[in-house]
């Protein structure tokens, strides 16, 4: 072969992504995409298939002995506009298998194999990306989520449990509408409810004393089988408001406990990230321990192979995501005939995101039950008034809606603070202000900082002031959506055990997510609107005293400080 071919390249899927491309490469340099071995055996292709789409004018295949083999790839690219003759030996995706192996193999279209080849459609590597360099890229479509330890979950309550006590004095009251002349429901002790007793140990193993005011106000419309919209601050115990009456309802109910495993759960919860579904699948397997009931769940860039068995194996309680709740519905691997509660956790955004769609279609499904059939359930610590109609919407006529009537208003326990900072001066400042709380910290002698956690706009910025702070001695990591899945639970691991002082995120983390003492939320860049700001500076001050600190660069934030001012405002007034 000559040092050098003349190739012509179609459209989609071409060796280099071209569209009608002429270009002359060296066959000999496996960078240029073709590779050809010493001893001038099949090509592999390296990137892209020869797909093909509209060749140049007069484009040839190749002026080689290769040109038979190369003559039927698909593509408008031969003579003069001519078509080739099939659809091509590359394939039309990328991989890494010679043209004479490529064309040898069979599809194969057993009924065991059928459900492998659904989800390896779904899982497959963009065709401009060879299948190794996917693997070496992205391991976590084989990546299988590891739970935690049953007891390291209580020990996280134990160690808070001083706090716990009186936690409850410091919630925002509780007003309850659509009763009617109904007298309200509440109550004030645990025993009051006449819990199955092994969820009433697990809430007492739990270190909860007494129930939170959001708490003692919905459980027992919960219970009662109303529909319900609750909304009150960040971390106020509205995880454990849904969770515990919805164990309490599958406990008591005898046909739940089924002598056959069956995929088809009685409650199906959806959240907005991976990282809150993970968080709120273990506060369920804590409160159903030692029970019969199976909580599973599943969410992106896991091994889809893996979450189908566990949900054959049987499945009471589902924790999902949108996206591939929607997924595993349309294909039939969850079944929604024992659906009895719905619930969307941080509603306000999935009604008011894309998210929305993914909800709709979920509710479009044939087999999707009708409201009244099942029981909904919406809970969020903000809900805008133009989100609240949107959200009734998916519930019965008679409805109960619980909320501290502060639609966008942060947690009381937060002290925030403002400074004044130019965009290219904020990381200097950030490592200015970490050295003072250092200086000032009780344990300075070790060298320890509070835990903070930033948040960024892009995610770019948040591996860029991450490598920053740890060029400077401080020990952080980066979380977010460009980071595979075992990368950011790891992160989020280490952060929660003290193993980094600062977690640099996305609004990945902005919603729902406790993490135990976590002192101190600093905003690096603001969020575009209020309502994320609330959610943001929620991640603290959920048991106790948390402070917020945010950067203001006057003319990149002018649209939001008239907002913020607002939201800074209704501590004081409330």
């Amino acid at each position: 072969m000559n040092a050098k071919q003349e190739w012509t390249f179609g459209g989609r899927g071409s060796f280099c992504g071209g569209r009608g491309a002429s270009q002359t490469i060296p066959t000999s340099n496996p960078d240029q995409g073709f590779l050809v071995n010493d001893r001038q055996e099949q090509p592999i292709i390296r990137r892209g298939g020869a797909r093909g789409g509209r060749g140049s004018l007069g484009s040839v295949s190749s002026a080689t002995n290769l040109q038979q083999q190369l003559h039927s790839t698909r593509g408008r690219g031969e003579g003069l506009f001519g078509r080739t003759s099939s659809r091509g030996r590359f394939a039309s995706g990328g991989n890494s298998t010679p043209l004479s192996e490529s064309v040898s193999k069979k599809r194969q279209h057993s009924d065991e194999n059928k459900t492998k080849n659904y989800f390896d459609r779904q899982e497959q590597p963009r065709s401009y990306v060879s299948n190794e360099e996917a693997r070496k890229e992205r391991p976590l479509l084989r990546y299988r989520p590891v739970d935690k330890p049953i007891e390291d979950i209580f020990a996280e309550d134990y160690e808070c449990k001083e706090k716990y006590i009186d936690v409850t004095d410091n919630d925002d009251k509780v007003e309850i509408t659509g009763v009617g002349n109904m007298m309200e429901m509440k109550f004030e002790k645990w025993e009051e409810l006449n819990l199955h007793p092994q969820l009433y140990q697990n809430i007492k193993k739990s270190e909860y004393m007494r129930p939170r005011k959001i708490q003692s106000h919905v459980i027992p419309y919960i219970i009662s089988g109303y529909d319900l919209k609750v909304h009150s601050e960040t971390g106020s115990g509205k995880t454990a408001a849904f969770a515990i009456p919805i164990i309490q309802k599958i406990l008591s109910t005898p046909e739940c406990n089924r002598a056959v495993a069956f995929p088809a759960p009685f409650a199906i919860i959806i959240e907005p990230t991976r990282e809150l579904c993970r968080q709120v699948y273990d506060q369920f397997r804590k409160f159903a321990n030692d029970t019969f009931i199976k909580v599973c769940k599943i969410y992106g860039e896991t091994n889809m192979n893996y979450s189908i068995m566990e949900i054959k194996r049987g499945c009471d309680i589902l924790i999902c995501t949108p996206g591939r709740i929607k997924h595993f519905i349309k294909a039939e691997f969850v079944k929604l005939s024992k659906m009895q509660f719905f619930v969307l956790d941080e509603a306000d955004h999935m009604l008011n995101t894309e998210f929305l769609d993914d909800i709709r279609v979920i509710s479009e499904f044939k087999s999707f039950p009708s409201k009244s059939r099942r029981q909904t359930l919406l809970f969020s610590a903000t809900f805008p008034p133009e989100i609240q109609q949107l959200a009734t919407e998916m519930l019965r006529d008679e409805f109960i809606f619980a909320s501290n009537k502060k639609p966008v208003a942060p947690n009381s326990k937060i002290v925030q603070s403002f400074f004044q900072v130019q965009s290219n001066q904020k990381k200097d400042f950030l490592l200015e202000l970490l050295g003072k709380e250092l200086s000032t910290s009780e344990d300075k002698k070790n060298g320890k900082l509070l835990r903070a956690l930033v948040f960024v706009e892009t995610r770019r910025d948040s591996d860029v002031v991450s490598h920053y702070l740890v060029m400077n001695g401080i020990k952080s990591l980066s979380l977010n959506s460009n980071r595979s899945q075992p990368e950011r639970e790891e992160a989020l691991k280490k952060f929660d055990k003290g193993d980094i002082d600062v977690l640099v995120a996305t609004d990945v983390c902005a919603r729902g997510i406790d993490i135990k003492n976590l002192d101190h939320v600093i905003n690096f860049d603001l969020p575009k609107d209020a309502v994320t700001y609330v959610h943001r500076i929620g991640r603290t001050g959920r048991l106790n005293t948390g402070y917020a600190t945010n950067f203001v660069d006057t003319e990149m934030d002018s649209a939001l400080i008239p907002s913020l001012v607002e939201v800074y405002l209704k501590i004081k007034i409330f």
